[in-house]
């Protein structure tokens, strides 16, 4: 039985990886760009992250996820209150790390104007929150796949 399972939910959390993907490029583009505009590291995230969940969302349930429960604008509301939950900490989490990743950013963007223009480098703010934004994805990745799997089928699923 065991053998059969690891399969299972190493295929099911591939596909919802690739769709995840898709969504975070999004998030990813959009957060960056609005850091690039001045907004602060924390509210870009969560202007982003919406943008990619709810494309997640949509993509994920007729692709990964077997059964629906209930009616479709119920799971859409309740996925979007875990949502701006998860957005809420992890954009918070992601705020701090781009905090702390700043004096590292600054010393790799001077030793690489040393050999580029400065004009190509992205700003300091917009290269601190980009590695933070893909320290904190893994954990948000999988816990979005626990939680849709719980909201659509009733329970985290590994067929």
């Amino acid at each position: 039985m065991t053998s059969r399972i690891v399969p299972l939910l190493a295929h099911r959390l591939s596909r919802f990886t690739v769709i995840s993907g898709i969504g975070w490029t999004l998030d990813f583009t959009v957060t960056l760009c609005a850091v690039w505009a001045g907004a602060a590291v924390m509210t870009a995230n969560g202007i982003g992250a919406l943008c990619g969940v709810s494309f997640v969302f949509f993509a994920a349930q007729r692709q990964v996820f077997r059964r629906m429960r209930g009616g479709q604008l119920r799971l859409l509301a309740s996925y979007l209150c875990y949502q701006a939950v998860a957005i809420l900490a992890a954009s918070g989490l992601i705020g701090v790390a781009a905090d702390a990743l700043m004096p590292a950013a600054a010393a790799l963007s001077s030793l690489a104007g040393d050999w580029l223009a400065p004009d190509l480098l992205p700003p300091i703010r917009v290269s601190a929150a980009a590695v933070a934004k893909a320290l904190v994805t893994p954990l948000t990745l999988y816990s979005n796949f626990l939680f849709m799997g719980w909201l659509l089928e009733g329970k985290v699923s590994l067929r």
